[in-house]
């Protein structure tokens, strides 16, 4: 990190569960920032650091936040320090039910769509339409998808997808 003069460093990550048995490995990507920002938090937070003088030149973590803190922290330092990655696992977070990302992972994502946007990401951005909307707003998702099979000129797709959600009830005095 000195030699470079990046703020921030992240490395892959194993994600264990409570007995400490392997569920998957995550391998480190190099940083961009827009991806970042629009698309995917891809920095873990158990494989993250950071220099002294990157945390204070940003102003640490927002206390407003309680979910996505290290999410915004990535974003402010993203936007100022260079990001550099290693290409190796270093780090391992255990998921149980009692964790934070476990039980209380409703939680992260307006924090999540907030802290992008607070940083330019765009309103309609990937992160909110497509991670957001489907777990928050259903319906307004369903729109979404009718808008793209629409833009798209994929009718066909669209009617079989409307058919599919539309449930007739029998009508009185049909047979059952």
């Amino acid at each position: 990190m000195r030699a470079s003069g990046c703020g921030l460093v992240h490395c892959g990550w194993r994600q264990v569960d409570a007995d400490g048995s392997l569920i998957r490995d995550v391998e480190a990507v190099p940083f961009d920032y827009r991806r970042q920002l629009e698309l995917a938090n891809r920095v873990a937070q158990p494989g993250s650091f950071f220099t002294r003088e990157a945390w204070e030149a940003v102003g640490g973590v927002d206390p407003s936040f309680h979910y996505a803190l290290d999410y915004e922290l990535w974003l402010k330092l993203g936007r100022r320090f260079e990001v550099r990655h290693v290409d190796r696992i270093l780090a391992a977070y255990r998921f149980h039910p009692a964790s934070k990302t476990v039980a209380q992972s409703d939680g992260f994502l307006a924090e999540t769509v907030r802290a992008s946007r607070r940083h330019g990401g765009r309103f309609f951005s990937p992160i909110y339409v497509d991670w957001y909307l489907p777990r928050r707003r259903p319906w307004a998702y369903r729109l979404v998808l009718a808008w793209r099979l629409l833009k798209r000129r994929e009718y066909g797709d669209l009617f079989r997808r409307a058919a599919r959600r539309i449930r007739l009830s029998p009508r009185e005095g049909d047979a059952s």
